[in-house]
C-alpha cells in the first residue's frame, strides 16, 4: 500500500508540471499594433528585410485556441526577422529556447518585458527595438543604431533612444517573479514572444502536498477498518 501510494505522489509530481507545459496551438485570425507604431529601417544582412522600412511595435493578435476552443487575445512582440508575418495562422505555443537558445538573452528579453510599458507608439516601438537588438545582436554591445543589427530612419529617433535607455537598465532591473516569456513558434511564419503568469514553486508545493494528505487518510481509515 506505501509503495502505490509514494507512486501516485511521484506520478502527481510528475504529471503536474507536465501538464502545464503541454502544447498549446493557436489560430490567429488578425493583427494590428496595440500602441500605433513607429517606422524605421532594418539592418541585419542575415535577414531577408534587411534595409526594408518596417513597422516596429507591440501587436495585438487575436483568434482561438483550438486545444481549449476558446477566443484568445495575444499582446506580442516579434521575435523573429526572418518570416513576414501571415494571417491567418497556425502557431504553437512553445517555451523561448525554441528560438533563442541563450539562456542568458532569454533571462534579458523576461527582465526587458517585465520591467516595461507599451503605453504609446513611441513606448511600444522602444521595447520592439530592445527585443530585436537583444536576439540578435552578436557584438559585445547593445546599441539599435550600430553593430550586426541596427536600425535607422523613420520616425524612431526616440524610440531608438528610448530602446538604448532600456537595455542600458537589462543590468540593474530585476525580472518580475512568477512571470515568463513564451513563443508562438510558426516554422514558416513570423514566431512573437508574450509574457505568461507560472505557477510559484509553493504552489506546486502544496498540491503535491494535497496528494499526501489524501494518502495519509487512506492509510488511517484502511488501519481502522482492520482494527474492527
Amino acid at each position: 500500500m506505501k509503495r502505490m501510494i509514494r507512486a501516485a505522489l511521484v506520478a502527481a509530481a510528475i504529471a503536474l508540471p507536465m501538464a502545464a507545459q503541454a502544447a498549446t496551438t493557436i489560430q490567429i485570425n488578425s493583427e494590428s499594433f496595440a500602441s500605433s507604431s513607429d517606422t524605421g529601417i532594418i539592418h541585419d544582412a542575415a535577414s531577408p528585410f534587411n534595409g526594408a522600412s518596417v513597422g516596429i511595435g507591440e501587436f495585438e493578435l487575436t483568434g482561438t485556441n483550438l486545444t481549449t476552443s476558446s477566443s484568445a487575445t495575444f499582446f506580442t512582440y516579434c521575435i523573429d526577422i526572418f518570416h513576414a508575418l501571415s494571417i491567418p495562422s497556425t502557431y504553437t505555443i512553445t517555451p523561448l529556447s525554441q528560438l533563442v537558445t541563450d539562456p542568458g538573452k532569454r533571462g534579458q528579453l523576461l527582465t526587458l518585458l517585465t520591467n516595461t510599458t507599451a503605453s504609446s507608439a513611441d513606448t511600444s516601438a522602444a521595447i520592439q527595438l530592445a527585443v530585436w537588438e537583444i536576439a540578435f545582436e552578436t557584438g559585445p554591445t547593445y546599441d539599435v543604431n550600430a553593430g550586426i543589427f541596427s536600425v535607422t530612419g523613420g520616425d524612431s529617433s526616440f524610440a531608438r533612444s528610448t530602446a538604448n535607455s532600456y537595455l542600458s537598465m537589462l543590468g540593474t532591473w530585476q525580472p518580475a517573479s512568477g512571470k515568463a516569456v513564451n513563443l508562438l513558434y510558426a516554422p514558416n511564419n513570423q514566431s512573437q514572444i508574450f509574457i505568461t503568469a507560472v505557477p510559484e514553486p509553493a504552489s506546486w508545493a502544496m498540491m503535491i502536498a494535497g496528494f499526501g494528505m489524501a494518502g495519509v487518510a487512506l492509510r488511517r481509515r484502511r488501519a481502522l477498518a482492520a482494527v474492527a
